[in-house]
């Protein structure tokens, strides 16, 4: 679909690319969803499996970014139906170095089919000096001071600053 929608719009400015990212390289198992669930595809379990499995190349961002020679990275957004961990621990140095804005949905019923939580999540957040927002409306945010889940939530490296078409909220 992704392909299909890149073609049908005309980008040239896209690059589709079929790998699993993941905190390590390798190959691994996707739990294809069923056709109604296609956005549920995971490495992890889920009730909209279809009864398929792909086994799929894995790669660590990290080395991505670096083969693709990538010295600037503003945002990334992350939908992998709860192994965020997976990708957020391969991801660790362009975190650090790049201070990328990460958007990603927090669910600990997700995160829980690889024996994780929100709490955990946040914590491996925090622990690469990244702070939480949430998304007030289309161009204002404000920090979170309790660990929340169930939506969209920004996670932005604690020495960078928003752009300008961002409003923060200090509350």
């Amino acid at each position: 679909k992704l392909t299909d929608n890149i073609s049908l719009n005309k980008f040239n400015n896209i690059t589709a690319v079929n790998v699993a990212i993941s905190n390590s390289p390798g190959e691994i198992e996707l739990f294809v969803a069923d056709e109604n669930s296609t956005g549920s595809s995971s490495v992890a379990m889920h009730v909209n499996f279809s009864g398929k499995i792909e086994k799929v190349k894995s790669i660590v961002l990290d080395d991505f970014i670096v083969e693709q020679n990538i010295q600037k990275l503003d945002f990334i957004k992350i939908d992998v139906e709860g192994c965020e961990p997976f990708v957020i621990e391969g991801l660790r140095k362009s975190m650090e170095t790049l201070k990328p804005i990460i958007l990603i949905e927090v669910l600990d019923e997700r995160l829980n089919t690889i024996n994780s939580s929100k709490e955990q999540l946040y914590e491996l957040f925090n622990k690469y000096n990244y702070v939480a927002f949430e998304i007030v409306n289309y161009n204002t945010v404000k920090p979170l001071h309790k660990l929340t889940e169930g939506g969209l939530i920004i996670f932005k490296h604690k020495n960078s600053t928003f752009n300008n078409s961002i409003t923060t909220l200090n509350t």
